[in-house]
């Protein structure tokens, strides 16, 4: 892939994060997808790719609108429509964390307001469940995120963060993982420790 510079400054940085989301355990295999904005199209991740092994070369353009380029994620119609909807919108991380994806299989919101440092995400509800890749989980998306968004999580599916730039967008993903780990705790009570002897 022959860039320029500048964009592959810029999704040398991206790959970078995506690595560290696979080191933290926010996501396994090829069971993610990420996007960044550029012009009038964004790179996305390609399909099958996996966050640990990501490769500069593992991006691929495609336009807000229209047809995508080949071997692009198989959920690009979410993030065609997420970046077509919310101009403010620079970048796009889709992840499966494991706190965050049960609060998701129960169809429970998260409360941002639980802590001070996710009070910006306020209250993160949940998509309607719809089938991987296709249009109606886009729009369910859309819906969830509401005009000013900045994360959801998705029925079944994991979670998704949006940003102004990717490394805005990571981070809400690792605050948002650890906001379901304390609204686990606090709603289902700490895990018993062993009694002493």
């Amino acid at each position: 892939m022959a860039l320029k510079p500048f964009l592959l400054m810029m999704l040398d940085q991206a790959t970078e994060l995506c690595h560290r989301l696979a080191s933290h355990g926010l996501v396994v295999a090829s069971d993610g997808n990420a996007s960044v904005r550029r012009g009038d199209g964004f790179y996305i991740t390609c399909t099958l790719s996996e966050f640990e092994t990501l490769t500069v070369e593992d991006w691929r353009w495609m336009p807000v609108t229209g047809a995508p380029t080949t071997g692009v994620s198989s959920e690009w119609r979410m993030h065609q429509v997420i970046f077509r909807h919310l101009p403010f919108v620079g970048a796009i991380v889709h992840c499966h964390p494991p706190y965050a994806t049960s609060f998701a299989v129960k169809g429970e919101p998260l409360e941002g307001s639980l802590l001070t440092e996710t009070g910006d995400l306020e209250r993160i509800m949940v998509a309607k469940f719809a089938a991987p890749g296709s249009g109606a989980l886009a729009k369910a998306v859309i819906d969830a995120l509401g005009e000013t968004g900045k994360a959801c999580l998705l029925k079944q599916h994991g979670a998704l963060t949006v940003g102004q730039n990717f490394r805005e967008t990571v981070q809400r993903m690792e605050r948002l993982e650890r906001l379901a780990m304390v609204q686990w705790l606090v709603t289902r009570g700490y895990p018993a420790h062993p009694t002493p002897t």
